[in-house]
């Protein structure tokens, strides 16, 4: 009905694997879906990693574009120590420790399997150093049933090797700014 009224239809990508047109085709109804997809006039992506599944799903990568979210400079500005605190206390975070924050769905993709496999070269100490890691990790937070093996190994792994008390998962969250206004380290 919109291509009648002759007006573009543009899809906003945000879920690698979750809205893209190769996971729609697999689904109930998934060619039905697919050749409407087809009929998209542009598809935005914030991820250059959406480009090979709208290639994959038969539409031509020119209709593809990459657009970079804007970054609230004031939200995401570095604390200061005082701020800092402020904001660890806040969170239930040890006031004085190291903190590093990473912030994604704890999945294969996103690697965080080699993120405490690097925090535990580091040897990081109890009460000292802390791994927050904020992002879906349970169903209600969004994850695929087979995702949740995955989040236990982690699980198992944060309780392993010396980390006992180094490595926390806060799970899907709304404010994800104070966990980076409350980080002495970002990794991604």
């Amino acid at each position: 009905r919109i291509k009648a009224l002759g007006l573009p239809i543009l899809v906003e990508m945000v879920l690698l694997d979750g809205d893209d047109p190769l996971k729609a085709s697999r689904e109930r109804l998934g060619s039905l879906k697919l050749r409407l997809l087809r009929d998209v006039d542009i598809w935005v992506g914030i991820s250059g990693a959406f480009l090979p599944r709208v290639v994959a799903a038969g539409i031509p990568g020119a209709r593809f574009r990459l657009v970079y979210p804007g970054v609230d400079l004031e939200t995401y500005r570095p604390a200061t120590p005082e701020e800092r605190r402020g904001t660890r206390a806040r969170l239930d975070l040890p006031v004085d420790s190291r903190i590093v924050v990473s912030v994604g769905a704890v999945i294969r993709r996103k690697g965080i399997d080699r993120l405490v496999n690097a925090w535990a070269r580091l040897r990081p100490v109890r009460g000292r150093d802390l791994l927050v890691m904020v992002g879906p990790a349970t169903l209600p937070d969004g994850l695929t049933v087979p995702d949740l093996a995955f989040v236990q190994t982690i699980r198992d792994a944060s309780h392993a090797h010396g980390l006992e008390g180094t490595v926390r998962l806060i799970g899907k969250a709304e404010n994800v700014h104070d966990y980076f206004r409350a980080a002495d380290l970002f990794v991604l």
